[in-house]
């Protein structure tokens, strides 16, 4: 039996990135996804394969992404760099890591910035920065609540 307990605890990180993914799609907040990533890369990258964030990146660029791959790319590329700081990443305070998460999110702004154009569409700056700043400031909620479920993943 727990066993099967740990297999379903197992998989609680990739379903809430696959959630993310599709209210990012849904409301139309493409930086939504990259909260999930973040979290949970940095604190059980163990659980989020990188096979999940490809195939999510093909999800969203199929649904809104100028070419397909776009997003894939950068979601691995945020994924990686988050995995490589993560020492430094826990050591922080709440407040420095809150501004290295804006800074990674810049990173994916900049990114999308310059790949838009490749894909012959125009990129809407005013409805990208509702969606930066918006994630940026849900951050602070998003690790709030999903602080409890990593103490609990932890322990099994």
């Amino acid at each position: 039996m727990s066993n099967l307990v740990k297999s379903l605890y197992d998989n609680i990180p990739g379903v809430l990135i696959v959630l993310g993914v599709l209210l990012g799609i849904q409301l139309g907040v493409g930086f939504l996804s990259y909260l999930g990533i973040f979290y949970w890369v940095l604190f059980r990258f163990d659980l989020v394969p990188i096979s999940l964030l490809c195939l999510l990146g093909i999800l969203y660029d199929s649904f809104s992404g100028p070419f397909i791959g776009l997003e894939m790319c950068l979601f691995s590329v945020f994924a990686l760099i988050v995995y490589l700081e993560q020492r430094l990443f826990r050591q922080l305070q709440f407040g420095q890591l809150w501004i290295r998460f804006g800074a990674l999110l810049s990173i994916v702004f900049i990114g999308k910035f310059i790949m838009f154009p490749l894909g012959s569409v125009s990129f809407a700056i005013l409805p990208q920065l509702v969606s930066f700043f918006t994630t940026f400031l849900l951050f602070p909620f998003y690790v709030k609540g999903m602080h409890p479920l990593y103490q609990r993943l932890s322990t099994i």
